[in-house]
């Protein structure tokens, strides 16, 4: 992957044994946002296997609420219960080269296709490889966790809320906000005037989620080509909208500033990675 120019990540689950649900999270963001995932199978009485999970099944922003919540604590120490897109256990599809392409199969038993063979029972992902872009800097564990701080302690959402967090590029973004049929010509034009690197990180959220109706209400854009992302310092912060409302990070002055114009409250979420 090196030698084609990409930036490889690797994720070892061993790094997450007193969380395993946040190795699922981060591996479920990355495949949120459109990578091909070279993933590591070992355990069992084999010597391993590699496969690559290429998508997920199709799934709806309700359907998001059979997986529970987590909880996210704001600064005053109360607390909130939010849904989490990227801790789902939907289906993930993966190719093998022993077995047809696009099989679907389950994070935590990834190899249930093999049935009863006994080289491939047990199997679990012990880590998996990101073919990152080589200016992206920003990774997923860091950008999952400044933007639920931004919504417990910024936007301060309501109990029942859904959350994704996915990365994608600056043209496709664009082009998303440009097509989006909820916005209306004056609310495009000023969303070109973002200024957004190459790469962003992406959150989005629907404040009701079990009647979503597969609209969200806010999103939080950050720098994913900046090397770290702070909290009280909004490090990496580009723009977050909510409730019609957009604010805007002045870099220089290190303030939020707000949007020129209102823009819409409830509005379709970007499809671009995944088709």
């Amino acid at each position: 992957m090196k030698d084609h120019g990409l930036s490889t990540k690797v994720y070892y689950s061993n790094n997450y044994s007193k969380n395993p649900e946040k190795f699922h999270e981060i591996f479920n963001c990355y495949l949120e946002s459109g990578f091909p995932l070279a993933v590591c199978l070992s355990g069992g009485q084999s010597s391993g296997h590699a496969v690559v999970c290429v998508g997920r099944k199709k799934m709806g922003w309700n359907d998001v609420c059979s997986i529970g919540t987590r909880r996210v604590f704001e600064r005053q120490q109360s607390q909130h219960d939010y849904y989490f897109w990227n801790t789902h256990n939907s289906e993930i599809v993966f190719n093998d080269d022993n077995r047809p392409s696009y099989i679907p199969t389950e994070f935590y038993n990834p190899t249930k296709y093999y049935g009863n063979n006994p080289l491939f029972q047990g199997l679990r992902i012990s880590h998996f490889i990101v073919p990152l872009h080589c200016k992206i800097y920003l990774p997923a564990e860091i950008a999952i966790d400044a933007s639920n701080y931004l919504i417990a302690n910024y936007l301060k959402k309501q109990d029942g809320s859904c959350i994704k967090t996915f990365l994608t590029s600056n043209r496709s973004y664009r082009e998303y906000l440009l097509t989006n049929n909820d916005f209306t010509p004056d609310q495009k034009e000023a969303y070109l005037q973002i200024e957004m690197p190459k790469f962003v990180w992406v959150t989005e959220v629907a404040d009701d989620a079990k009647n979503a109706d597969n609209k969200i209400n806010a999103i939080i854009l950050l720098d994913a080509t900046g090397n770290k992302s702070g909290y009280s310092d909004l490090s990496s912060l580009i723009f977050i909208q909510d409730n019609g409302n957009g604010l805007v990070f002045n870099e220089n002055t290190r303030t939020l500033e707000l949007f020129k114009i209102k823009l819409a409250k409830e509005f379709a979420p970007f499809k671009g990675n995944l088709k």
